[in-house]
Formats: C-alpha cells, sequence, structure tokens
C-alpha cells in the first residue's frame, strides 16, 4: 500500500506545534475492516492541550489512505477557553479523563466512534452540530450545565455508567436513538428550546431507572420501538444511586415524601402521552 504521508511526514507535521512529537508511537493495525494506523499518545512532555491539537492534526490528514485509531493514555484538563474551528475528536480511545470542563465550542464537534473513560463537559457551549455516534462511556460522563444550541447526536452509543443529564439546555434536535443505557438515566431540569424541538429515544435500550419526571421535556417526543425493562427496573430502585435516601425516599433535589414509584409512574406518564400525541395508540398500551 502506498501512503502519501509516511510516518515521518505526520511527526514533522505535529512537530509544527510542539517538538515533543517523537514520543508519539505509530503503530500500524489489521483487524476484520482491514488496515488502519494506531497512534497512541503517551506524551508525558506535551501541555495538555496540545494533544487536542495532536487528535485534530492527524485527522486533517485526509490524504493517508487509511483509517486512524488514536489511543490517548493521557489526562487531558484544556486549558483554552474556546474552540473557534471545527474539532475533530473522533475514532479515540481516553483511557483517563477528558475534561473540558468551561469551554465554548463555535465550530462544529465531532466525537464519533470514541470510547470514554470519564468525561466532563460542565458548563460548556456547543453551538453548532455535535456528534457521540458510535460512542462508549465507561465510567463517568459529567455534562451538569451543559448546553448544546445546535443538533447533538448520540446515536447508537452506550453509556455502561449511569448519566444525568441535570440543567442541561437542549436548543435543537436531540438524538438519542438506538442508544443502549446500562445503567440509571435521569433527565433534570433541562431547557428545551421551543415546543417543536424533537428529542427522540427511537430505538433505545433502558436497562435500569429512567427518570424524565422533571425533565422539561415540553417538546415533541419519539419512543418508538424502545425497550424498557420495567420489572427490571422496579426490582432494583432500592439500589438507585439517583433516586433513594437512606429511608428509601428521593435525594434532597426533590420534595420529599415522594417515593421512587412515583417518578417511575410519571416518566412513564409522559412516554405514554408521548404516543398518544403521535397517534400511536398500539405503542401507548404497552404502559398501562
Amino acid at each position: 500500500m502506498n501512503f502519501l504521508y509516511t510516518k515521518r511526514e505526520v511527526v514533522d507535521k505535529l512537530n509544527e506545534i510542539t517538538s515533543s512529537a517523537e514520543n508519539i508511537v505509530f503503530e500500524f493495525k489489521r483487524d476484520i475492516d482491514g488496515e488502519h494506523l494506531q497512534i497512541d499518545i503517551n506524551d508525558s512532555n506535551a501541555q495538555e492541550d496540545y494533544l487536542i491539537d495532536y487528535i485534530s492534526i492527524i485527522h486533517s490528514i485526509n490524504e493517508v489512505p487509511f483509517r486512524k485509531r488514536i489511543i490517548v493514555n493521557r489526562k487531558i484538563i484544556a486549558n483554552q477557553d474556546d474552540y473557534t474551528l471545527d474539532l475533530n475528536l473522533s475514532n479515540c480511545e481516553f483511557k483517563n479523563q477528558l475534561v473540558l470542563f468551561g469551554k465554548e465550542f463555535k465550530g462544529r464537534v465531532d466525537f464519533n466512534y470514541s470510547v470514554f473513560n470519564e468525561i466532563n463537559f460542565s458548563y460548556s457551549i456547543f453551538h453548532e452540530k455535535t456528534t457521540f455516534q458510535h460512542c462508549i462511556f465507561d465510567n463517568l460522563v459529567d455534562f451538569y450545565n451543559t448546553t448544546f444550541n445546535n443538533l447533538v447526536d448520540f446515536y447508537y452509543s452506550t453509556f455502561k455508567c449511569s448519566v444525568q443529564f441535570h440543567l442541561t439546555d437542549f436548543k435543537n434536535i436531540t438524538v438519542f436513538s438506538r442508544v443502549t443505557f446500562e445503567q440509571e438515566l435521569q433527565f433534570l431540569y433541562n431547557n428545551i428550546s421551543t415546543e417543536s424541538t424533537k428529542v427522540s429515544f427511537e430505538n433505545a435500550t433502558f436497562n435500569r431507572c429512567i427518570d424524565i419526571s422533571r425533565s422539561n421535556f415540553y417538546c415533541i417526543l419519539n419512543f418508538w420501538s424502545s425497550t424498557i425493562k420495567i420489572d427490571s427496573i422496579i426490582e432494583e430502585l432500592g439500589e438507585s444511586q439517583f433516586y433513594k435516601t437512606d429511608n428509601g425516599k428521593l435525594q434532597s433535589k426533590t420534595e420529599k415524601g415522594n417515593d421512587v414509584y412515583h417518578i417511575l409512574r410519571e416518566s412513564i406518564r409522559i412516554i405514554k402521552h408521548s404516543f398518544k400525541e403521535s397517534n400511536n395508540v398500539i405503542e401507548s398500551l404497552r404502559y398501562q
């Protein structure tokens, strides 16, 4: 295979940012999808903001006729306040923390096909299209007070950990279609732009507790062909970290005296109502 860019040329391009690019390990791998370039970023000398630039530059070399898989072992805590250009952080495996706290993303952001150990986007603002398609979220996800002003798409991703979208603002189309939530899911006091805004959970799978009772989802909701394992949810409510106190009541975020069953009942009522609003009476009957 003839590559238009050699390993040496890629390193030279990275050296335009920092002289420590020699510490990046390049290795060709072959899997069922063919040959791809695995790039192991374990650079102890590079500043953390440079690691994001590494990834963007590697992806920008579009002439290279092979897939790129980027392994990031270092913790990334970005110091840059805002990102004005499009950002490509796709096909990455972040083995440590990725902290983009309080950042402003003015261009498109692409995280597709990435694996996250721990991520923190608290207080960040995404102005343009943001995609998390086919991603895996392993251990910790923090979208507290995050704002998505444009489309945000989690299509076919898997949340292996509990996730809470607390004070998260969805100002445009929001896609959770074919997403698998292996643990608890909670939407709390969200800001939806207009009644015409759409939030889609089409073909999504919910294996544990789901709480949208205080989500403020006054918008178009789509739960078509989704799977909610209600029996297992009821059995495990007492173990839920989002819903209980020592006596089995709710966390202090809600009025004391309401029990976890009220939360589940209200969430199911909202889902059932969404089916009736779309004249899908047959699916609504599953939630009698």
